[in-house]
């Protein structure tokens, strides 16, 4: 007899005798809600319904699907899981500022208006339970005051005396 096999992926495999059936079977190519096309008698039935493949019904009727990797974290998450990686944020805050500092080298408000914007980045970690969160948001401030009084200081030398 001949067989073919509806893949997970909608492609048609096939045709193959019983051995290689329970070959694929066993190697799990064949799952119990695999639709398998008898080619003798035309008729196409579930593996699980083949007695010579000894697949069972499984409970689950998405069961057809591929199995989650090893790293596989279910839905939903964990109240406050970030997304971005902890120590990606702590160095997007700290990039930020070191072109705040940049910026403010040739520009009055540049700067101050970038460490700004760092602080910003710095609570949205900290609101996502990000583990360096308290730590970005410090550093955004000590920045941004740093910044702030270098602006004031350039501003008060470049004024012009009477």
């Amino acid at each position: 007899m001949q067989y073919s096999v509806q893949g997970t992926d909608g492609n048609t495999y096939g045709p193959v005798d019983l051995i290689t059936l329970k070959q694929w079977a066993g190697e799990g190519r064949v799952l119990p809600n695999s639709k398998i096309t008898d080619h003798l008698s035309n008729q196409t039935m579930l593996a699980s319904q083949m007695t010579e493949l000894g697949m069972s019904i499984p409970s689950n009727p998405y069961a057809n699907t591929a199995p989650p990797p090893a790293n596989f974290s279910s839905y939903p998450r964990t109240e406050g899981q970030a997304v971005k990686s902890e120590k990606t944020q702590l160095w997007t805050v700290i990039i930020w500022l070191g072109v705040a500092v940049v910026i403010s080298l040739f520009t009055r408000v540049g700067g101050v208006i970038t460490s700004g914007l760092t602080i910003l980045d710095a609570v949205k970690a900290k609101s996502n339970n990000d583990k360096h969160g308290n730590l970005c948001l410090a550093i955004a401030i000590i920045g941004f005051l740093l910044i702030l009084g270098w602006t004031m200081l350039k501003a008060s030398m470049a004024a012009p005396t009477n």
